[in-house]
């Protein structure tokens, strides 16, 4: 019985203690990353938000890349989506819902959790295109703030793999005119 007891008393306490450091941890999660891709701000919108490209430059497929894809038609524009569904990566569903001028927005959500935000923006840089590749999740406390905080990490590591990616697949394809609509940098 004291057995017992002890047992009980230390789940309760480390009960205690993750409620305690989920109230510490912030309620949303937040990754923007970027890079200079070689080429006019159009060839690089137009590559990265057709998502029948992903599967050659995600960081996600290359780690399960026995997962089912499946395409929208047409696989860019609002209205398209990605889902998937593999070993490792899990099931998911992302989804273009806004698309201007250098910028698009996009819903993710990850096996029917609630969706988060994703976004790309495209700015002329130099001779080429600075793209960022942004992601905005709330984080609900307990369970939620938790889970954002461990994979914070890895989900931007994963961005920055998915942009050199990005910029190796598009710099292979020969350069397109530059256009000349794009918004100005800031």
């Amino acid at each position: 019985m004291k057995a017992l007891r002890i047992v009980g008393i230390v789940l309760a306490a480390i009960i205690v203690l993750v409620l305690v450091i989920a109230a510490f941890l912030p309620d949303a999660l937040h990754v923007e990353k970027s890079t200079v891709v070689d080429r006019p701000v159009a060839q690089v919108q137009a590559y990265a938000g057709d998502f029948s490209h992903m599967t050659t430059w995600s960081a996600w497929s290359k780690m399960d890349p026995e997962a089912k894809v499946t395409l929208s038609t047409p696989a860019s524009g609002v209205g398209a989506t990605y889902e998937w569904d593999g070993k490792k990566m899990g099931t998911g569903k992302i989804s273009t819902v806004k698309e201007e001028p250098g910028r698009i927005d996009q819903s993710i959500s990850f096996g029917g959790q609630p969706p988060a935000q994703v976004w790309w923006t495209f700015a002329p840089e130099g001779n080429g295109t600075k793209v960022s590749w942004g992601f905005h999740g709330d984080a609900p406390y307990p369970l939620g703030r938790l889970f954002m905080a461990m994979y914070a990490g890895p989900l931007a590591t994963d961005y920055e793999k998915g942009l050199e990616g990005l910029k190796a697949e598009i710099e292979k394809l020969p350069a397109a005119a530059p256009d000349t609509t794009a918004p100005a940098a800031h």
